[in-house]
């Protein structure tokens, strides 16, 4: 295994341009059914530099003018009279009212589009941990599964699949049709991976657990000859955005970026962060507040560490999304916008359980639970949030 003492000096930052949306839709107001929700497609394009490991576990992607995602449906055994709950993958276009079943009992997640197909890991345990890997037809009406194994995480690259079996301790590709599988390496703990600039990274675990956690060390692979390259160690969160990347140390907690021009690393933060989010020219990140016990507050500062504020207090627990110059969350039921200055908007308020599912071309998607007589439904509801 070789060491390498520059990080990531081999990265030329790629541009991803995606699609932009002007949107038309209530922003405040009941959830009704037949709800109008447009959205508009014109020439304007967007572009993004910000490259993250996709550790996360979306269960909602828009495509074009469609958003898949996965519900979960509580419903009354007509036999037992007990109840029973399963999780369905449902596509809907956004400018109809009408949603499609694309498939029953299924618990996706990180959900993919890649030419019209949809790809994603089917977790029958529940808890978006691992889980089979799924090819789905964009109408529902084909799916199958691509390999036997167990996936933690995949990317799509230049026709392949490439996917971590975190009980093999490897990392292997297939074809999008899943043949030819092959064996790139075996290593434990490998918790994520992606692709930049045609070179594809690791995240790798410290610790020998039986599922990679915190703190990572960060490699770069090299197919030709089968080798990691340490980049970066003692990592719990990194980002690349234009020249430099951007990482929480687990050492210390605190936010530092590397220039991967001059090679010269920064302190940036004087606060502590469990995790950070990149947005245009601003850092924002969840720090536990001084000297108060399970206290937190969500934090932003500019790119160079200067300006570093609290904006709002929040939980351990609260998971942050940003679009332009505000940050949303959920608490007690309640979907927040909150402001630069700490001001807040609540922008839906929901009797029942929300969760924010993703923000995509400055539409916010959620959950929520909506009850009637005979059913607990997960229902699925939009935010424009260009209003």
């Amino acid at each position: 295994m070789k060491h390498s003492n520059k990080l990531l000096t081999t990265l030329v930052l790629a541009v991803m341009t995606v699609n932009c949306f002007s949107c038309t839709a209530k922003k405040l107001g009941s959830q009704n059914k037949n709800e109008e929700f447009v959205i508009k497609r014109n020439n304007s394009q967007q572009t993004c530099d910000l490259v993250c490991f996709n550790t996360g576990r979306s269960k909602a992607i828009l495509n074009g003018d469609c958003v898949y995602y996965r519900k979960k449906i509580t419903e009354k055994n007509k036999k037992t009279n007990s109840l029973y709950s399963s999780n369905n993958l449902f596509k809907r276009n956004v400018n109809e009212s009408n949603e499609v079943l694309l498939m029953t009992h299924i618990n996706p997640f990180k959900i993919t589009i890649h030419e019209d197909t949809i790809y994603c890991i089917d977790d029958s345990f529940g808890d978006c941990s691992y889980g089979t890997l799924l090819k789905i037809s964009s109408d529902g009406s084909n799916y199958r599964s691509l390999s036997r194994e167990k996936v933690l995480d995949f990317v799509i690259h230049k026709g392949w699949i490439y996917y971590i079996d975190p009980f093999k301790n490897n990392c292997k590709k297939i074809k999008l049709n899943g043949s030819e599988k092959t064996l790139l390496i075996a290593h434990k703990n490998i918790k994520s991976l992606l692709f930049y600039n045609d070179t594809m990274y690791l995240l790798i675990s410290r610790k020998d657990t039986q599922f990679p956690e915190k703190p990572y060390d960060l490699y770069s692979f090299s197919e030709e000859d089968k080798t990691l390259t340490l980049e970066k160690s003692s990592i719990n969160d990194i980002k690349l955005y234009k020249n430099h990347a951007y990482y929480i140390n687990s050492n210390d907690s605190l936010i530092y970026r590397y220039n991967i021009e001059t090679l010269i690393t920064e302190k940036l933060s004087n606060k502590t962060a469990n995790y950070m989010k990149i947005e245009d020219n601003y850092i924002y990140f969840q720090t536990e507040k001084c000297r108060v016990p399970e206290k937190y507050a969500f934090c932003r500062m500019k790119l160079d560490g200067s300006n570093q504020k609290e904006i709002y207090d929040c939980k351990k627990t609260s998971l942050m999304y940003l679009y332009k110059d505000n940050l949303y969350f959920v608490k007690e039921n309640n979907l927040l916008e909150i402001n630069p200055d700490g001001n807040k908007t609540v922008l839906r308020k929901i009797p029942m359980g929300i969760s924010i599912q993703s923000i995509s071309s400055g539409v916010l998607f959620y959950l929520y639970t909506k009850k009637d007589a005979k059913n607990h439904l997960s229902s699925l509801g939009f935010c424009n949030l260009n209003d």
